[in-house]
């Protein structure tokens, strides 16, 4: 967890990349969230995948707020999930695959 926090956060932190879109923002974790969620799909991982996204909005949200300079972080209202739908933001939720020889048969 605290690896995949970083890295986000280092995607997103730094004031430079300010004067990036949402867009490029999204478009450069895209790549990160993906190969997480390769690596980390067969499981039991959804609990963390949900961490991990709500991790990801928070952050995407403190930068929106940094860019337009607003004082408020705005990451509850409509605007920003929908901002973050057209951006086409890869979200972890729903990609844990289970394997099939897992399960116990009856």
């Amino acid at each position: 967890m605290k690896a995949i926090r970083q890295k986000v956060k280092d995607t997103l932190a730094p004031r430079h990349v300010l004067s990036n879109s949402l867009n490029d923002c999204v478009r450069a974790l895209n790549p990160v969230l993906r190969g997480w969620a390769q690596y980390f799909r067969v499981g039991n991982s959804n609990h963390k995948f949900g961490q991990v996204d709500r991790y990801v909005t928070y952050r995407l949200a403190l930068f929106d707020q940094a860019k337009h300079q607003r004082h408020y972080l705005g990451w509850s209202g409509p605007r920003l999930p929908q901002l973050l739908d057209a951006a086409k933001l890869f979200r972890l939720t729903g990609t844990v695959r289970y394997s099939t020889r897992a399960h116990a048969t009856t």
